[in-house]
């Protein structure tokens, strides 16, 4: 019979008793270091919600971000790019604690387009192998943070300055909380309204005020409450949704996130409670292998100290096994123990491969899966909302003062090392970088991370002789192959076949932007590295350092010099020209549409009338020929929908969703006589036949459809959009009214 180990509840009183605030005092770590930012379709109010919050929205129109590529055009990327990542001149005096960490960033406001009078708040103080040490600082508004707004500088271990990354913005220090504002309490019951019936329960005493841009226009602002929940969508591998409101009253939109903004209160200490009552043993066996046969296995257990009962888990690590449901459901961390029938061997696996993989990223000089040894729980019987085997494995954030992982036990996963060892990279990444913004090409970096580590980790522990680097290839079937991207649909360079550019609404039906598609991208840089013979534990330090140096908007154009500068710093300059080369060969250096096609492919392109900018819904463009079915989407910066694809006869067509509903709109095709609008419940009904236009694709061709009909048949999308924000008000307005 398996032990209930501890309540949570009784957990949370402790931890509140234990925990002080989080103030100003940053922490240190040493470092050798679903996460996620997507919106949820399911509650995602989009721009209709967003439309409540236009008085706040006009008192900083005015507002501009200073902060890199990702919110500039044109001839401003250059500079900003050299203003978020500085190597030369930083400051004179010696670094000895985050005060003169500050004073020395302070000096550097003007280079990095920031004002003096710039307010920031330590975080954490993290020291690699080598003796550098990073300084992490969040940018603050009033008592509100800054959404992704952090700077580090690093400082050798002779105290002197030697990097700093910033992702700061401008241009925000005089804009204060309106006087007009619902307040906490208020703003939770709102989200209570709106998650009725759904299983979200607001977390309380975390709820907090943010200064968040807004989604569509990434040089404006507006202050919000975040509301935490339990994330009740099992798509997304993250604990919490965080519900934005804004200081009107209107419910905006939701995220996934690993735990709430301000973690303090859920600090490890009484988590660590669950190992009372226990002893330390050690238990050697067999366990049964998924393709036949037995391995032996030494792992450590507990002992119930009144029952002689063992369950998985370890003082030492702080890592205990746990029944998924029973901790979903119940609160309970229900422990996996030895019953009539021995131990379930899937269960073993999962818990000894997870002890090696902490293992091999101590060793690098991480301890635990948030370099903290904050306690850890691995629940086992994941399944989805129907209670289904989830056929899944994820790093679920931080719950109740754990690091929770979660796996589907029907599943090998305890014999994909790489698996594992990619959960465990994304709370490394996620603690980090402070928080990931999970959606287009910041979110395919950050599963690229995880990739990358999880195969090095594999390797290191002899775990595979896949020389590809593929993914999962000891599970039902491989995911990815990192050295040869386009055989699981993924592209080896921008804008080849499978390339999917960055959007303006991420979503769960277009891959939030890419984020598991783009991942090729970077992983291609890290196998050609591999290729070179570069030691594996090198390899891991390298790209574990890569990850402490980088902000929540890293992107492409910053990892290009923060790459060789890394290799310059951990003593690797020999591997400079490899990654020089392989970031030619992935072309990440220019995401731009191209004006040629591709080798070997033919470029598809056509113009919407307007841009999306100002739409409540968002759009999907899928070729389609005869082999297979290319997807895309208008480039975020661009009215243009563009598509590498292998020579061929296509037609196309665009399907529209808006915000706040996963209902399709319809559908815009191309036709013989134009482009033709569908509504949802025609494109039920509509066939492929000779009605609409198929074009020939060549090799090295740039195929421009033509546009006629277009923007007619976009004013129906724009006509049944409106129909739907207007259905989902009503909708509300009953809601309130009952």
């Amino acid at each position: 019979m398996k032990k209930r180990a501890f309540y949570i509840t009784t957990v949370l009183i402790l931890i509140l008793l234990l925990s002080g605030c989080g103030g100003g005092q940053a922490q240190t770590q040493p470092v050798g270091t679903q996460a996620a930012v997507a919106q949820t379709e399911e509650t995602q109010a989009g721009e209709a919600g967003a439309s409540g919050t236009q008085a706040a929205k006009d008192a900083v129109s005015d507002l501009q971000a200073a902060k890199g590529a990702a919110f500039t055009t044109g001839s401003d990327i250059k500079e900003e790019e050299e203003n978020n990542f500085l190597t030369e001149d930083l400051y004179d005096g010696i670094i000895r604690d985050e005060k003169d960490a500050e004073k020395a960033l302070r000096g550097l406001f003007g280079r990095l387009g920031v004002e003096e009078d710039t307010a920031l708040e330590p975080i954490y103080i993290r020291p690699n192998e080598d003796g550098l040490v990073w300084y992490i600082f969040r940018q603050l508004q009033g008592e509100a943070s800054i959404y992704g707004a952090v700077v580090k500088l690093a400082a050798d271990k002779d105290g002197h300055a030697v990097a700093v990354v910033s992702s700061l913005f401008s241009d925000v220090g005089d804009t204060d909380m309106p006087e007009t504002q619902i307040s906490a309490e208020e703003a939770e019951e709102i989200v209570r309204e709106t998650m009725k019936g759904t299983g979200a329960e607001v977390e309380k005493g975390v709820t907090e005020a943010v200064f968040l841009p807004y989604l569509n226009d990434d040089s404006s602002f507006y202050f919000a409450y975040a509301v935490y929940t339990n994330n009740i969508y099992t798509e997304y591998e993250a604990a919490y949704l965080v519900h934005y409101v804004d200081m009107e009253g209107s419910y905006l939109y939701s995220l996934p996130v690993p735990e709430p903004g301000n973690a303090d209160v859920y600090s490890g200490e009484g988590a660590g409670l669950v190992f009372s009552g226990f002893e330390q043993e050690v238990w050697s066996g067999k366990v049964d292998v998924r393709g036949g046969g037995t391995r032996e296995v030494t792992i450590p257990v507990l002992k119930d100290k009144e029952t002689g009962q063992l369950c998985l888990g370890d003082m030492e690590r702080g890592v205990i096994c746990g029944d998924y449901l029973e901790f979903v459901n119940n609160d309970n961390v229900e422990t996996c123990s030895y019953g009539m029938n021995g131990w379930d061997p899937e269960e073993v696996s999962v818990y000894d491969t997870f002890l090696r993989v902490y293992d091999t990223f101590e060793s690098a000089g991480w301890h635990g899966p948030d370099g903290d040894g904050t306690p850890t729980l691995l629940l086992m019987g994941y399944v989805d909302e129907n209670g289904e085997p989830a056929d899944n494995a994820c790093y679920a954030g931080r719950q109740h003062g754990f690091q929770v992982f979660e796996f589907d036990t029907t599943v090998a996963y305890g014999e994909c090392t790489d698996v594992i060892a990619h959960e465990f990279t994304h709370c490394m990444t996620s603690t980090l970088m402070s928080t990931n913004l999970y959606f287009n090409a910041y979110g395919a970096i950050n599963e690229s991370f995880s990739d990358i580590c999880g195969n090095l980790v594999e390797d290191m522990l002899g775990d595979t002789e896949d020389t590809e680097w593929l993914i999962a290839e000891h599970g039902k079937t491989p995911y990815r192959c990192m050295s040869d991207p386009n055989r699981y649909a993924q592209p080896a360079h921008v804008w080849d076949k499978y390339y999917l550019p960055d959007l303006l609404s991420p979503r769960g039906n277009n891959d939030l932007g890419g984020v598991h598609t783009n991942s090729s991208l970077l992983n291609l840089i890290a196998y050609r590295l591999n290729e070179t013979g570069m030691p594996k534990e090198d390899q891991l330090y390298f790209w574990m350092n890569v990850s402490m140096a980088m902000t929540p908007y890293s992107d492409y154009s910053q990892l290009i010099r923060l790459l060789p500068w890394c290799l310059e710093r951990i003593g690797k300059p020999e591997y400079k020209d490899t990654i020089s080369a392989a970031v030619d060969e992935t072309g990440i250096g220019d995401l731009s549409i191209p004006e040629t096609a591709p080798e070997g492919l033919g470029l598809v392109m056509f113009d919407f009338p307007e841009p999306e900018t100002e739409k409540t819904y968002y759009s999907i463009v899928v070729l389609e020929g005869a082999e297979e079915a290319f997807t895309t989407w208008p480039d975020a910066n661009t009215t243009t929908a563009a598509a590498a694809v292998p020579e061929g006869r296509y037609d196309v067509y665009a399907a529209f969703y808006a915000d706040g509903n996963s209902e399709s709109l319809g559908m815009v095709i191309l036709m013989e006589d134009g482009w033709k609008y569908y509504d949802a419940a025609a494109t039920e009904e509509f066939a492929d036949g000779d009605q609409t236009a198929v074009f020939e694709v060549c090799a090295g061709e740039v195929v421009t459809l033509e546009t006629e009909g277009l923007e007619e048949a976009m004013k129906l999308v724009d006509e049944a959009a409106k129909a739907a924000e207007e259905e989902m008000n009503q909708e509300a307005e009953e809601g309130a009214a009952a």
